[in-house]
């Protein structure tokens, strides 16, 4: 387990066994991307014209589906700077869009997390990114009851197609969307009056991994 702080970037990698000197080997590189401030994830509420609070609402965090007595429907955005990619214009052979829950507020079992790619490159990060209709969805999450510790905490979902989209197209972010589909299509349950669904932690990450071509030597 490891913790980055936001806009760090964390590398390794591992060398497959080689049998002679000389043999091509494939070396595994992985690098974790953050959001570098404040400005890069946060939430707000989509009802009304809606309201975004950059690094989630003050006091609560990115919540999602509804986190008063109101029906907000709130999201959550997220973009990565990918723009060092940009530079070979190759694509990334894998990348898991990673995330955990710090608090769950439902009777249910579980809800799912629709996650969505916003298909333009996202200079800046608005309330209108919570609404706007250029998205392509990703999939869906099922976030389960309760507070599991271990890597069980995380969730990840495949977002490798995304990111190569982006850099295909020079975008310089990659950015997702983060919405309680279970707390925005069910009534909400009486006993849960003051709130309605899921708060992620604000450790988002971006996961990326590539496998490169080297050549390896053998010590006598």
């Amino acid at each position: 387990m490891f913790a980055c702080k936001p806009g760090h970037r964390m590398v390794w990698a591992c060398i497959l066994p080689f049998f002679c000197m000389g043999a091509v080997s494939k070396i595994l590189a992985e690098e974790v991307l953050v959001p570098k401030s404040s400005a890069d994830y946060g939430s707000g509420y989509t009802v009304g014209g809606g309201v975004f609070y950059p690094g989630g609402i003050p006091g609560i965090g990115l919540f999602l589906g509804q986190p008063n007595t109101q029906t907000r429907n709130d999201r959550a955005l997220v973009r990565f700077t990918i723009s060092p990619y940009l530079l070979s214009g190759s694509p990334v052979d894998s990348a898991k869009l990673c995330f955990g829950v710090a608090y769950y507020y439902a009777p249910e079992d579980a809800h799912e997390i629709e996650v969505t790619h916003l298909s333009y490159d996202a200079d800046s990060l608005s309330v209108k990114d919570m609404l706007n209709a250029r998205v392509v969805i990703v999939g869906k999450v099922s976030v389960k009851k309760g507070k599991p510790t271990g890597p069980e905490e995380e969730y990840s979902i495949d977002v490798t197609k995304f990111v190569n989209a982006d850099i295909a197209k020079g975008n310089m972010y990659s950015a997702f969307r983060f919405k309680d589909v279970t707390a925005e299509t069910k009534t909400r349950p009486n006993a849960f009056s003051s709130a309605y669904g899921v708060c992620l932690k604000n450790l988002l990450q971006l996961r990326l991994r590539n496998a490169q071509t080297g050549r390896t030597t053998r010590k006598n």
